[in-house]
């Protein structure tokens, strides 16, 4: 009988834990195991009580240094089932899917926690106070074996007082995560990162605090998205463009406005300069929540494509932001970091298509108001209406036709500037000598060119006897 032979297939396990790392960054890796808090406060069944503030009394403590990195949150730990089969497999199982925690997550791939703790050092301690406690360790001998054997869940016992919740600790730091991790420059510009990128989950009740030497512990505060409305939501003056329906079994929410009013010469010629940072401008996108995209001001969402214009200055009045909801996270347009939108998803590209429109719309307007005459009028009395306004706003229109058909929509006719009835220009030219000649006539060397000719025409009317209209 022939011995049966056979090709290995094993992956090599370093190969694998430095591809799966090489392309995150240290801020996406975290924000990974953020996104875990967040699925166990879904996952837990009370995080649905209020649906303005569901995430009211979860929170998340982060405590960075050149030593320690660790996460403690009260989201109710990770249950025994999903630690045997799912939490440390490295991807998701085949076959399963992905509406089993109850609820809208934020984890597709189920690679999150593991690629972060790869990311930041060699031995960690995974440590869950739910219904079954327990206790994991993937240490160096783990992590330099090519042996992929199970890991343990070893016997856990919390304190009483601990709370219901996991914690994550990682030591035997990498030397560049040390770096950052200990740099008080570093750790200010990723709590702006996670005001940011958390903004409509920490605007839903969830707090988010950084422990670190010479940082501030208040829970952060997250980043506002409001825009300028005059009067009424659905009134007259300027309004926003509101964007309601589904796609593919996604809910698509698209909202798109002024931040103030249209800028002058000057003020665009200043917000050129501005940093970009600091800009409120561009499109937001967010998937169940969780901000993927900031306040984009390429052509991702559009910008310089399908005849909308670049982006520059003139338009950093211009804010928009879309919201994706899916029971199955696998439908939104997510790639693996989910910092990234996946450009062949047939939902973004519908998305996308109505960015467009609703930019088209606000930049053509902002083309309209470029003088301080025109301008003076537009949004004098035009309070800021928040996210949480304007997604309520129920006075949309259903569309019956079209591409937009089976959305409910607000789209207003923005205001155009009156025009004016302009008087003739006379314009000619003149020597020196000439000018010269009525500056002595009119006894003022002080006059200009201008103030020359004009007195020089008043006293031709007078002569005239022209008395006016």
């Amino acid at each position: 009988m022939t011995e049966k032979r056979e090709a290995e297939t094993k992956p090599s396990k370093s190969f694998f834990v430095s591809m799966l790392t090489r392309d995150i960054d240290l801020r996406d890796a975290i924000l990974d195991l953020l996104d875990n808090c967040i699925d166990g406060a879904v996952r837990s069944g009370e995080a649905k009580g209020d649906p303005e503030r569901p995430y009211d009394g979860y929170w998340a403590k982060l405590t960075l240094s050149a030593d320690w990195f660790s996460l403690e949150d009260n989201c109710g730990g990770i249950p025994i089932g999903t630690a045997r089969h799912r939490a440390f497999r490295l991807g998701r199982p085949p076959g399963k899917d992905h509406t089993d925690a109850d609820g809208k997550t934020v984890g597709v791939y189920g690679i999150g926690m593991k690629r972060a703790i790869f990311k930041l050092g060699r031995n960690a301690k995974i440590n869950s106070n739910g219904e079954d406690p327990f206790q994991v360790v993937i240490d160096d001998q783990w992590l330099s074996s090519d042996d992929w054997q199970p890991l343990e869940l070893a016997e856990y016992a919390p304190d009483s007082d601990s709370p219901s919740g996991t914690t994550v600790s990682v030591g035997e730091l990498y030397e560049t995560v040390k770096r950052d991790l200990s740099s008080k420059d570093w750790i200010e510009k990723f709590k702006r990162y996670i005001a940011n990128h958390y903004a409509l989950i920490i605007s839903k009740g969830f707090e988010v605090s950084v422990i670190a030497d010479g940082i501030s512990s208040e829970p952060i505060r997250s980043a506002e998205f409001a825009l300028a409305v005059t009067g009424n939501l659905g009134g007259g003056g300027v309004q926003p463009f509101i964007y309601r329906g589904e796609v593919d079994g996604v809910s698509v929410h698209i909202v798109a406005g002024l931040l103030r009013k249209p800028l002058n010469a000057k003020e665009i010629e200043e917000a050129e300069n501005e940093h970009a940072e600091r800009s409120l401008a561009g499109w937001t996108i967010a998937c169940n929540d969780r901000v993927v995209v900031s306040r984009d001001r390429t052509f991702l969402t559009g910008w310089g494509t399908g005849g909308v214009a670049q982006y520059h200055g003139q338009y950093s009045v211009i804010a928009g932001i879309a919201l994706l909801y899916a029971d199955d996270v696998e439908k939104l347009p997510l790639t693996t970091t989910k910092r990234g939108l996946d450009g062949s998803s047939a939902v973004y590209a519908r998305t996308l298509d109505i960015m467009r429109d609703a930019t088209k719309k606000l930049t053509a307007f902002t083309n309209a108001y470029k003088t301080d005459e025109d301008r003076r009028e537009i949004l004098e009395d035009a309070p800021k209406r928040t996210l949480a306004e304007l997604r309520s706003f129920d006075g949309l229109t259903s569309v019956q036709r079209g591409t937009l058909k089976g959305f409910q929509v607000l789209t207003p006719d923005l205001p155009r500037p009156v025009k004016k009835k302009r008087n003739p220009r006379v314009t000619f030219e003149a020597s020196r000598g000439e000018i010269g000649a009525l500056k002595d006539f009119f006894e003022d060397d002080g006059l200009t060119d201008n103030e020359v000719g004009r007195s020089a025409f008043e006293f031709a009317l007078e002569t005239a006897g022209y008395k006016g209209p």
